[in-house]
């Protein structure tokens, strides 16, 4: 069974690379799989959960790389109790 380009649950496998890459320091690989992922959430209307877990990807990403002022803005839509 092939899945859509959009389906959530591509969304979530794109914020899990991007985790991953996170985490081995490899955060200009990591960084377009999270914007992918929330752009994909975002279009799609997923639940809250699933943007709250790329936006703090995104958040944590930031924070690594010194982008503190996006990292404050990813947290602070990611505690949004729906988006």
């Amino acid at each position: 069974m092939a899945l859509g380009p959009d389906h959530p649950d591509v969304a979530q496998s794109l914020n899990n690379l991007g985790n991953l890459y996170n985490a081995q320091g490899r955060y200009r690989e990591a960084e377009p799989l999270l914007q992918r992922s929330i752009a994909m959430v975002d279009r799609a209307g997923s639940s809250p959960r699933d943007g709250a877990n790329s936006d703090t990807a995104r958040a944590i990403l930031g924070w690594l790389v010194g982008r503190r002022g996006m990292a404050l803005a990813d947290l602070r839509t990611a505690m949004k109790p729906s988006r």
